[in-house]
C-alpha cells in the first residue's frame, strides 16, 4: 500500500530539500577557501567494512569537484521534492488556473525530469505537450522549453541557483495554503 504524503508532509520534505540546497553552496564556499580543511574521520567502520583516514581524505581538486557535484544532487532532489509537493497537494497542476502555479508546476517537472534519466549529465527532453512554450512564474523564473530541447542543462536555462530557491519557496509558500487534495476527497494529479 502507497503512503499518502500530506500537505504538511510535503512542507517538511521541501523545507529539507531548501536545506541541503543551501547547505550545498556553504560547503562550495568551505572548499574554495583553501585555508579550509575538512576534518576526515580517522577511522569509519559500519558493520565489516573499515576506511581509515587515508582512504576517505579527498585531495583539494577532488573536494571541489565533489561540491559541485553536492550542488548538482541538490538542485535534482529540490525540483523532485518541488514537483512531488506539487503533484500531491495541486488537482491537475498542469491546468492550474492560478498560471504561476501551472508554470511552477511545469518547472519543477521539467527540470525534474531532465536529471531522471541521467542525473549527473542532465539534458532537457520536453514532452511534446510542453514543446515550444515559456513557462514564466512572475518576478521569479521561466523557461522557455524550444530554446532548451536536447540540450545539457545549464542553471541560466532557469533563471540559476536563487532563481531555483525563490520558486521552491514560492511552491512551499503555495502547497501551505492549498492543502492536502486527499483530505477535501479531491485527487492530484
Amino acid at each position: 500500500m502507497k503512503r499518502a504524503f500530506s500537505a504538511e508532509d510535503h512542507q517538511t520534505l521541501l523545507s529539507n530539500a531548501i536545506l541541503q540546497f543551501k547547505f550545498a553552496f556553504a560547503v562550495t564556499n568551505l572548499v574554495d577557501d583553501r585555508h579550509f580543511e575538512f576534518p576526515y574521520l580517522g577511522q569509519f567502520t559500519w558493520g565489516h567494512h573499515a576506511r581509515n583516514h587515508g582512504q576517505l581524505k579527498l585531495s583539494k581538486d577532488q573536494e571541489k569537484l565533489a561540491a559541485s557535484i553536492f550542488e548538482h544532487s541538490a538542485t535534482y532532489i529540490l525540483a523532485l521534492q518541488m514537483d512531488k509537493a506539487l503533484q500531491d497537494t495541486v488537482p491537475d497542476r498542469f491546468h492550474s488556473p492560478d498560471c504561476d502555479v501551472r508554470a511552477a508546476a511545469w518547472i519543477a517537472r521539467l527540470i525534474r525530469n531532465t536529471f531522471a534519466h541521467n542525473p549527473l549529465a542532465p539534458i532537457w527532453d520536453i514532452p511534446p505537450e510542453a514543446q515550444n512554450k515559456t513557462y514564466e512564474v512572475v518576478t521569479i523564473t521561466k523557461v522557455t522549453t524550444d530554446a532548451v530541447d536536447g540540450q545539457p542543462v545549464k542553471p541560466l536555462d532557469y533563471g540559476g541557483p536563487l532563481a531555483l530557491l525563490t520558486l521552491a519557496e514560492f511552491v512551499l509558500t503555495h502547497t501551505a495554503s492549498l492543502g492536502s487534495p486527499e483530505k477535501d476527497g479531491l485527487k492530484a494529479n
